[in-house]
């Protein structure tokens, strides 16, 4: 009992974390990589939340680095473009990554 009881708050504490999953891409307080079709989400991340709002500067800049030297290390050299929004905004801001 005592070892179900253990698991069960483990698993409570992973699920409250802030883990931005698909369901996320588009929403407030995240930010989202689509691929060039503008469709197909590529990684969502969750930003943390200052007073009334959430810092889309302080976690925007380190997941657009993320997202390039993933695209460089699963697509390899050459340009692959993708696009960038912010929270709930209608716009999906053009990217290039450029791979060596």
């Amino acid at each position: 009992m005592k070892l179900k009881l253990s698991l069960s708050l483990a698993v409570l504490s992973l699920s409250s974390l802030a883990i931005a999953g698909n369901e996320d891409a588009g929403t407030k307080g995240h930010v989202t990589a689509y691929d060039s079709d503008r469709t197909t989400v590529l990684d969502v991340a969750s930003c943390t939340r200052t007073k009334l709002t959430w810092d889309y500067v302080g976690c925007g800049k380190p997941f657009r680095e993320a997202t390039k030297a993933r695209l460089c290390r699963e697509r390899g050299k050459g340009k692959h473009q993708w696009y960038y929004q912010v929270g709930d905004s209608k716009v999906k801001g053009s990217q290039t990554a450029f791979c060596k």
